[in-house]
């Protein structure tokens, strides 16, 4: 068969180009360093690499989040080291009040000083790092700690995410910080020393009951017991007791009214060296232990179950305060009938309000509060509006619960139109109508749209709130010094033949709480520093402020403010050392997927090279072959 020129050279161009484009492709990889330079090349080679490639770039994030939530978890150590720091300090100043005697001025010039250090704290929790604050929670741009040392950033901790569906933690919200719990016991305590009047000391649990009163008679003596039980139920008692018994049958006869038993115990009752009546709540954690005490002698009080209509020979008086009452009458038989202290503009009650342990919230059902039903139950308020003009009112809960106000109902709605039932009304709910009648705001109709359009209005003047104790708190919007006076109780607080009916108090001349389950750091500071101011040494000591602890028992105070910072310093730094961690990780991993990367991307240079030779030899071959075949004639056939 002849083969013509033109299918030679065809032959010879299409080897020419596939050779010398193999070697251009090998040249290209040996200057590059990669295996292919198009995804067209090589189909599987390109998918595994830019698979390989998101997971290098999704680990260099990964190393600069750690990186920057490092810095912020570092910050917040640093700052929680001088925080520990400070409140060492404040501690050290603060024995030395308690353990010396000092003046009035240097009393007030400790309270100065420890103030700084207050506001040094309160400084360092507001610390701002590549312009977020440190200790908001997510709400980083708000300034957690104000001048009045309210909290105002969120529970959220600042996480920053490591992997699909792993985040890391790397800060320490303010409110778990600031506004936690302690892992304690509540105790709450008398503030009034009891004495043995006959020896002229402080009383001994051995003592005879009488020996509380300085001209006992031989009657028996009356004591008016009420408070809150561990489990939230409310709880009367009136306890005769003969006046030769001994003050630890009164502690047991108090441990019985919140549930003891020979053989189970809620609470643990003490008296102390200081002669204060002392009791303890056998759970750790929050607790809504309360009580109220007094003891009488004489008079009617041996047949008598109303407070308010007891007369008497002998009083023995368990606590103190300061407060306004309602009625001129001694302060220790009103239980709940005072009104509510007031600084400036705002007004504030005494009592944390519970429901199942934890502090309570707009949605919060007061049969809750209560544990148990309110229905048939009556809440009187006596109040001074915010136009000075003095009001009496009643809140009556039914099947069609209704407010009452210069001889007007009103009726109290439902979110849904309905008219409220006793066992349906929420604290918020509560807090709409305390707002309508300090403000002068009453619905314009009584119906549910007159209702809504008043709670509108009010809400402008009167704002009516939780505190962060749970507290319900009145803020008059419209004065800086509000004339109003408000105070609100249970019909029945004073009525002790109604012993199991379920109560909440707002504001009560209880005893005062020595060991708190949660914290208010700030707050808690001040009222510190109050003590100081006062020079009140320990809870016995006469002072404009009967209620505060005194400075012995803020010591212990301060001691679990050290715990609880120290705790949460540890997990700081444990956040820390994971993000260190996981940044090294993901530096380990990039540097393995890099490897892997340049296996699958990258060519073997010396074994590319010999490639290139064999090429070029083989190149170089086919063109020697063509000149010799190109050279060929009928002559060469012919020789």
């Amino acid at each position: 068969m002849q083969v013509s020129q033109q299918v030679t050279l065809n032959n010879f161009s299409y080897s020419h180009k596939k050779v010398f484009d193999e070697i251009n492709r090998v040249n290209t990889q040996i200057s590059s360093g990669k295996k292919i330079q198009h995804a067209y090349e090589d189909g599987a080679i390109a998918t595994k690499s830019l698979r390989l490639d998101s997971e290098v770039k999704n680990l260099e994030q990964v190393q600069k989040r750690t990186s920057e939530a490092k810095i912020i978890a570092d910050s917040a150590d640093s700052v929680m080291s001088d925080f520990d720091t400070t409140l060492r300090d404040f501690k050290t100043k603060l024995l030395q009040a308690a353990n010396s005697t000092m003046s009035s001025d240097n009393y007030q010039s400790l309270a100065t000083e420890l103030n700084g250090l207050k506001e040094h704290m309160r400084n360092l929790a507001n610390t701002k790092v590549n312009g977020i604050y440190i200790f908001s929670g997510t709400n980083t741009d708000i300034k957690p700690i104000d001048n009045n040392g309210n909290y105002h950033g969120n529970s959220h901790e600042l996480t920053t995410t490591i992997s699909k569906n792993v985040k890391n933690p790397f800060s320490i919200d303010g409110k778990s910080l600031f506004l936690g719990d302690y892992d304690t016991h509540k105790t709450i305590s008398t503030n009034i020393q009891l004495r043995n009047h006959s020896e002229n000391r402080v009383i001994q649990s051995g003592d005879k009951i009488k020996e509380l009163i300085e001209n006992p008679t031989g009657d028996d003596i009356n004591f008016f017991i009420s408070g809150i039980k561990a489990d939230g139920t409310a709880f009367k008692s009136k306890v005769s007791m003969n006046p030769d018994t001994t003050v630890d049958d009164l502690l047991t006869n108090i441990g019985s009214a919140f549930g003891n038993t020979n053989t189970t115990k809620f609470v643990n009752v003490t008296l102390s060296d200081s002669g204060n009546i002392v009791i303890e709540d056998i759970e750790k954690g929050k607790s809504s232990i309360d009580l109220k005490i007094v003891g009488v002698q004489g008079g009617n009080s041996d047949t008598e179950t109303n407070l308010t209509n007891v007369n008497y020979d002998n009083i023995i008086k368990f606590t103190k305060s300061d407060f306004n009452k309602i009625n001129p009458t001694e302060e220790s038989l009103q239980i709940d009938s005072f009104y509510f202290t007031k600084d400036g503009s705002t007004l504030k009650a005494n009592v944390p309000l519970y429901s199942k342990k934890e502090f309570v919230t707009n949605q919060t059902k007061l049969a809750d509060i209560a544990n148990g039903s309110l229905d048939g139950k009556t809440f009187n308020i006596k109040l001074t509006n915010i136009d000075g003009n003095n009001k009496d009112v009643t809140i009556d809960l039914n099947n069609t619960s209704t407010f009452n106000i210069d001889g007007t109902d009103y009726n109290i709605y439902n979110a849904d139109g309905t008219q409220t039932k006793a066992d349906e009304l929420t604290q918020g709910q509560l807090n709409n109508i305390i707002s309508m009648i300090v403000s002068n705001t009453l619905p314009a109709s009584n119906d549910k749209a007159g209702f809504d359009q008043a709670v509108i209005e009010a809400r402008k003047k009167v704002e009516v709130t939780l505190d962060s104790d749970s507290t319900l708190t009145i803020k008059d919007k419209t004065d800086n010094q509000s004339k109003i006076q408000f105070a609100i109780w249970d019909n029945d607080a004073n009525d002790f033949s109604k012993t199991t009916t379920p109560t909440i108090s707002f504001m009560s001349n209880n005893l005062i709480t020595t060991k708190k389950t949660e914290i208010d750091f700030f707050k808690d500071m001040d009222r510190v520093i109050q003590s100081v101011r006062e020079g009140k040494v320990d809870i016995n000591n006469q002072s404009s402020s009967p209620r505060s602890i005194g400075i012995e028992d803020t010591i212990n105070t301060l001691d679990k403010f050290l715990s609880h910072f120290e705790k949460n310093q540890a997990k700081i730094g444990t956040y820390s050392k994971n993000l260190e961690l996981e940044n090294q990780k993901a530096l380990t991993l990039q540097t393995n997927v890099k490897t892997l990367q340049s296996e699958v991307e990258d060519i073997d240079l010396a074994q590319t090279i010999t490639k290139l030779n064999q090429l070029t030899l083989n190149y170089q071959a086919m063109l020697s072959s063509i000149t010799k075949v190109n050279s060929l004639s009928l002559l060469s056939y012919l020789k």
